[in-house]
């Protein structure tokens, strides 16, 4: 999402210093001399609002997700647990007749085991 944001100030960034700002003028309802003036004044536009609108909220939400991948402890040997280790039954993880995973004879079984 970064490397997105990044992406579309450099776009606008480029169409600005080529000088496609000039060719706004045509939102105005003045009559471009080419179909080339047309072309560059939308696609400045369009570069304007992505970095404008776009950009910021794709880098905000992109740090907060590295952030959040950063912070979310990663599991350890021991955390990862066979069904068997952690006490579930071989069948018990599978759904039942009427479509129900964990059905009440399977956790009843487990109680009393």
């Amino acid at each position: 999402m970064i490397r997105v944001a990044l992406l579309l100030v450099v776009m606008f960034g480029a169409l600005h210093l080529a000088g496609a700002r000039e060719y706004v003028a045509m939102l105005s309802g003045t009559h471009p001399a080419g179909p080339e003036e047309v072309l560059f004044g939308v696609a400045y536009v369009l570069a304007w609002f992505g970095a404008i609108l776009v950009a910021p909220i794709l880098g905000i939400a992109g740090v907060i997700a590295r952030v959040a991948q950063e912070a979310r402890p990663t599991p350890s040997a021991g955390a990862m647990q066979s069904p068997a280790a952690s006490g579930v039954r071989r069948g018990c993880e599978e759904p039942s007749r009427d479509g129900v995973v964990g059905s009440r004879q399977c956790l009843a079984s487990l109680r009393l085991s």
